[in-house]
């Protein structure tokens, strides 16, 4: 007489969508974007810096350049905001130690 088989048990519940379950966008989001259209924010060159144009300020060696928001212009010095990072103190840098952005990229 032979062993009667085993019971299968039955497979677990997937505990994620499959590839194919993915297409459904219930949950979805994106990421924050400031309003404003800074591409008519952006100096044509380092003399036509003005309040509220965007320039890429360096932050230090280690942290690299970052985009910065000018809110003060006191004679060849520049007061900017980090743009990212609204809560950190203002910086003040020259005005040719500013990169500018090209004014038609977006």
């Amino acid at each position: 007489m032979q062993k009667p088989r085993p019971k299968e048990a039955a497979a677990p519940e997937p505990q994620r969508p499959t590839r194919d379950d993915r297409t459904s966008t219930k949950g979805a989001s994106a990421p924050f974007v400031v309003p404003g259209d800074e591409a008519t924010n952006r100096p044509a060159s380092w003399d036509d810096i003005r309040v509220g144009h965007l320039v890429i300020a360096q932050e230090s060696l280690e942290e690299g350049w970052w985009e910065a928001i000018v809110v003060a212009v006191e004679n060849e010095q520049l007061l900017m905001r980090w743009r990212d990072y609204p809560r950190l103190p203002c910086v003040r840098r020259g005005r040719r130690e500013v990169a500018l952005l090209l004014p038609g990229a977006a």
